[in-house]
């Protein structure tokens, strides 16, 4: 990724199917007041169910996956990867074109 050329992007983004680059690259701190009682995930919405997530160089895996309309909910629990300081990159893992709607880091109690 070091050689790849960074551009600011605004959601919804469309990547076509012959486009094989990085779909999103974000640096971001660990959330304050964590504790083991929480579950934090980041949650895609998007056309295509097939994306891949890495988390400071580590594969995120078993995502939950939602179908909501034309739309896919794709969620990853991360909490046991954060560190002080996070890379996040996410990638598609098919060959579809792909829309991502919308990216969010989601906090909750663990039930």
């Amino acid at each position: 990724m070091a050689d790849t050329e960074l551009v600011r992007v605004s959601l919804p983004y469309h990547v076509s199917a012959d486009d094989h680059t990085c779909i999103l690259i974000r640096k971001f701190h660990r959330p304050s007041g964590l504790s083991d009682e929480c579950d934090v995930s980041i949650v895609f919405t998007t056309d295509n169910d097939s994306l891949e997530l890495r988390l400071n160089d580590q594969s995120v895996s078993d995502p939950r996956i939602v179908r909501v309309g034309p739309w896919f909910r794709v969620a990853f629990s991360v909490a046991p990867l954060l560190k002080s300081f996070n890379a996040l990159s996410v990638q598609r893992s098919n060959d579809r074109s792909l829309t991502l709607q919308s990216a969010v880091m989601q906090i909750h109690g663990k039930n």
